[in-house]
């Protein structure tokens, strides 16, 4: 069932699609606004309840109190930000419970429909120093639906995961405002950076945005991608 926020409108004229909760406020804060959704894909509960060894890390005790939390984060940036939420609550990889990837692309097409003339933004997913099949898997759908989209979509790069990047890293209008929204996902942010070295407040400063023709190109000169385990990271 998908989730919609409240007071609810089609006065879009950006999609962001996030594959988790934090996502798109972690790397594409820039295009977060009052005619703006995130559309949150792998945001839904396990059939059966979990003990993860990320969830652990993160001071949870077991998915549904993750899952809860992270929702409940979700709605306070929306909330701060002011951009519209869709939850479409397929469940997250670490949780071993297998997705239909032709599923999801039927929920995001529908989604997407509701609002023909909004630029697409999703994560770019590859070419970083670990791929997290979550982003892949987005990637590759909107690859897919990419010439039935009335505009082109931008594929943002995907932070942490990404950001030894040789692209053209722009710093964002309003950083100080990132930095305190991301601060509101208080169960993801300081593990990923104690997970990535590296990885700090001052990366939050800048962000990073291809072309649809660009990742076409980066995902034909990629050879041989690296995974991450599902129960390494959210």
């Amino acid at each position: 069932m998908m989730l919609y926020t409240k007071n609810y409108s089609l006065n879009v004229n950006k999609i962001i699609i996030s594959p988790h909760f934090d996502d798109a406020c972690i790397s594409a804060f820039a295009q977060l606004g009052k005619k703006s959704l995130m559309i949150t894909v792998f945001s839904g509960f396990p059939k059966i309840e979990q003990r993860t060894k990320w969830d652990i890390f993160c001071g949870f005790k077991n998915s549904t109190e993750a899952i809860s939390k992270r929702r409940e984060e979700n709605v306070k940036v929306a909330k701060y930000i002011g951009f519209q939420t869709i939850d479409l609550g397929f469940v997250d990889w670490q949780y071993n419970q297998k997705n239909n990837k032709e599923t999801i692309k039927r929920k995001i097409i529908e989604v997407i429909k509701l609002y023909p003339s909004a630029i697409i933004f999703c994560p770019m997913s590859f070419g970083g120093l670990v791929e997290h099949s979550d982003h892949v898997l987005i990637t590759e759908i909107i690859l897919e639906i990419s010439s039935h989209l009335k505009s082109p979509p931008f594929f943002y790069a995907d932070l942490p995961y990404q950001g030894n990047q040789k692209l053209k890293w722009e710093n964002i209008e309003n950083k100080e405002k990132k930095i305190t929204a991301c601060k509101i996902y208080k169960s993801q942010l300081p593990r990923l950076f104690e997970a990535f070295p590296g990885f700090n407040y001052l990366s939050l400063a800048k962000e990073a945005y291809l072309p649809l023709e660009n990742v076409i190109n980066l995902k034909r000169k990629i050879v041989v991608p690296v995974h991450l385990d599902p129960s390494d990271s959210e």
